[in-house]
């Protein structure tokens, strides 16, 4: 016998336990979908051109600017909004004679800071002024820009420039008169590259981080960490005018690498940490250090033509390195001060260990304490190489 139906369900449905049907969830009301209305997309044809609405704006080819513009528009594209997002869809912003910058954001009146611009994904070339300004920007992000040849030799004017709490990512500044990349204070920067600069390769500002990114052949130094505060994490810098790194106090460097610079290879202020860094055949010292209280451990400082450290002021502590200095060098390790640790130039031909001890009383332990129960006397022991 069939079952009998009910408004298409069968008996036997009807007599499924409740337990069933408050199992099958119910219609909920339709609710809206949160966030903001989807944006209009704006394509970018001309230049000069200005933004003065949040939105998106993609750049739909590449553009040059006009030869010796009229007063007012010798930038590119200037920003006056929050909330912008500019894409430059891989296409290149060139300048010409009498332009400034390719992109700049400019404060509206009663504004002190804009928020929230992002551009990326493009080139800024031979700009009289900047690539990319954004200094005025709290909040930034510039990804994947190439910045090259832009300034005059009248205007050492930046690769690309960012406010503060910017991210800065995947980007390279190559040939430009001024530094190669600016970033303000309590920003990131990671993996970008700038070389052959007139000026800094880096230029960060204080509490800023940077991460896997390489400094060569600028000016002066690869990176100036211009405030306190900063980290440098798996960085180079190679072949630059002045220091290599150049940092002040507070600052943190772990797997660094510094070679060929004009200066030293890592110098950095008072209360700084350094460790597992390599500075080698750089001009100046391996590890140049300023006003003390700093620690200098597990690195690797040879070949250098000052001393492989320079200490200036009380209480740092210089442990685990492998150090050797050029003949050219007074010492290994100088300018003692009370409570600071002071090697003088290395006598053994071959290798030598320094033990760092209670600072103030350093011992020297020759070659067969490097075999002595399978290993040195001194823990914290740096090894010392001709």
């Amino acid at each position: 016998m069939k079952p009998v139906s009910v408004l298409g369900l069968s008996v036997g449905a009807l007599l499924l336990p409740a337990v069933f049907w408050q199992s099958v969830p119910k219609p909920g009301p339709v609710l809206p979908v949160g966030g903001p209305a989807p944006q209009v997309v704006q394509a970018i044809s001309r230049l000069p051109f200005l933004i003065d609405s949040p939105g998106r704006y993609v750049l739909g080819g590449e553009l040059t600017a006009s030869p010796r513009p009229p007063r007012g528009a010798e930038a590119g594209i200037v920003i006056k909004a929050d909330h912008v997002d500019l894409d430059l869809a891989g296409y290149a912003l060139v300048g010409a004679e009498g332009s400034t910058v390719g992109v700049v954001a400019s404060l509206p009146e009663k504004r002190d800071a804009l928020y929230d611009v992002c551009v990326h994904g493009g080139s800024l070339v031979q700009w009289g002024g900047s690539g990319v300004d954004l200094s005025v920007v709290q909040g930034a992000r510039l990804y994947d820009l190439h910045a090259s040849g832009n300034g005059t030799p009248k205007v050492a004017s930046v690769g690309l420039r960012a406010g503060s709490a910017a991210v800065v990512r995947g980007c390279t500044a190559i040939e430009n008169i001024g530094a190669g990349i600016i970033a303000g204070s309590a920003s990131q920067v990671s993996d970008c590259l700038c070389d052959r600069n007139g000026l800094e390769g880096f230029a960060l500002a204080g509490q800023v981080t940077a991460r896997q990114c390489s400094s060569t052949r600028n000016g002066r130094a690869g990176f100036l960490l211009d405030g306190a505060g900063c980290t440098l994490a798996d960085c180079t810098a190679a072949g630059n005018g002045a220091d290599g790194v150049q940092a002040q106090e507070g600052a943190s460097l772990r797997d660094c690498s510094a070679s060929g610079n004009g200066g030293s290879g890592l110098s950095v202020g008072s209360g700084s940490f350094v460790r597992e860094c390599l500075s080698t055949g750089n001009r100046g010292a391996g590890v140049a250090t300023v006003g003390g209280l700093c620690r200098i451990e597990d690195n690797h400082l040879v070949q250098n033509g000052g001393s492989a450290i320079e200490t200036s002021g009380t209480g740092d502590a210089v442990v685990r390195n492998t150090l050797s200095a050029q003949s050219v060098a007074v010492s290994l390790i100088t300018d003692c001060t009370p409570g600071g640790l002071h090697v003088s130039a290395a006598t053994s031909p071959h290798v030598s260990i320094e033990g760092v001890g209670s600072l103030r009383n350093p011992k020297l332990l020759h070659l067969d304490a490097l075999e002595k129960d399978g290993g040195p006397l001194e823990p914290w022991a740096n090894i010392l190489v001709d």
